[in-house]
């Protein structure tokens, strides 16, 4: 999605439609599948199919280098933007509801936007529409940086450059990628923040690491994945 922040770590893309009822159709017919989905579906008091009727087109899901943990937002194509919103909050207040959560202490709009958000203690939970889409997101200024006109993950030099030498279509099932090089320092931060220690080795064999993309495609009859590690 061209909104995406340019200073993104990790992007994951994928398109519902047809390809996804089809492989919901598929695990339907799974007995396991369909007690944990009873199941699921008493925890949330809502068919569970109210919910993925919300990924039918364009899903994104990113991380951004954020403090004291990285952003995290979900970022979902919505023709019809508040029913979609609607749904997702419902989802939101029947996952949470056996949470010790309170309303934030935080505006109530943002960039423009109106957004919900709830407060879950660690993170705090943020949901909104706008310009035919739902985001739903840990980060604090998430929105605005959505909304803003600063740099976008799909002008990045780095992820430009590593689409061409992997030799990516523009058109495709869905995709990930990932910043190694500025992904990895983020993580080693994380864990020794959190009191872990990384061994010297693992950090040099680390270092040379600069980005992984894979994708897949179908031609409606085969699908494929392919997958590309730029060592520097």
């Amino acid at each position: 999605m061209e909104v995406v922040p340019g200073d993104a770590v990790a992007f994951v893309a994928f398109k519902g439609g047809d390809e996804f009822a089809k492989q919901q159709s598929e695990l339907e017919k799974n007995e396991a599948y369909r007690m944990g989905l009873r199941e699921l579906e008493r925890m949330l008091g809502m068919p569970l199919s109210s919910v993925l009727e919300v990924f039918k087109d364009e899903v994104a899901l990113y991380v951004r280098p954020g403090s004291p943990i990285p952003e995290v937002t979900l970022l979902i194509e919505a023709p019809n933007e508040q029913e979609a919103l609607r749904r997702v909050n419902a989802a939101v207040t029947a996952l949470t509801k056996s949470m010790p959560t309170q309303p934030c202490d935080a505006p109530t709009e943002e960039a423009g936007v109106a957004v919900r958000c709830v407060d879950l203690g660690e993170v705090q939970l943020r949901t909104a529409a706008f310009d035919n889409k739902v985001v739903v997101t840990i980060g604090q200024g998430a929105i605005a940086k959505l909304r803003g006109d600063g740099d976008k993950l799909a002008d990045d030099e780095d992820f430009k450059d590593a689409r061409d030498a992997a030799g990516m279509p523009a058109e495709s099932v869905g995709f990930m990628w990932l910043d190694l090089e500025d992904g990895i320092p983020l993580v080693l931060g994380l864990a020794s923040a959190s009191g872990g220690s990384i061994p010297a080795e693992i950090r040099e064999n680390l270092e040379p690491l600069g980005s992984f993309l894979a994708w897949a495609d179908n031609d409606g009859r085969s699908g494929t994945f392919t997958a590309f590690l730029q060592i520097d």
